[in-house]
């Protein structure tokens, strides 16, 4: 009998978003298994942004104006990328933060 290895189902990624006041996000992310990569990616290519982050976003801990928690749902992180722009940044922060994930586990 060999040894198994157990990855985290998540792993967090602190993004600086602009105009964003204040200062990094903390997103929770699912972690996506090695030899599954290429599938989930491929099954990307026909969604909008705001869908493939919701399949890969599982929390965040963006405040309001007013310092409060945003819990995280569908149409606050619609509200996020209309604001801000940043489904690219978060994207490339969940591919960054996968390969540091996968070297930790």
């Amino acid at each position: 009998m060999g040894f198994q290895f157990s990855a985290l189902p998540t792993f967090e990624q602190p993004i600086s978003l602009p105009c964003y006041r204040h200062g990094k996000v903390n997103f929770t992310f699912k972690f996506i298994p090695p030899t599954e990569i290429d599938a989930v990616i491929k099954s990307h290519k026909d969604k909008t942004s705001a869908e493939v982050l919701q399949e890969l976003i599982t929390d965040w801990d963006i405040k309001d104006d007013g310092g409060a928690k945003v819990p995280y749902s569908a149409e606050a992180l619609q509200a996020l990328l209309d604001a801000l722009h940043c489904s690219g940044k978060i994207y490339s922060a969940w591919m960054l933060g996968l390969a540091g994930a996968a070297e930790k586990n």
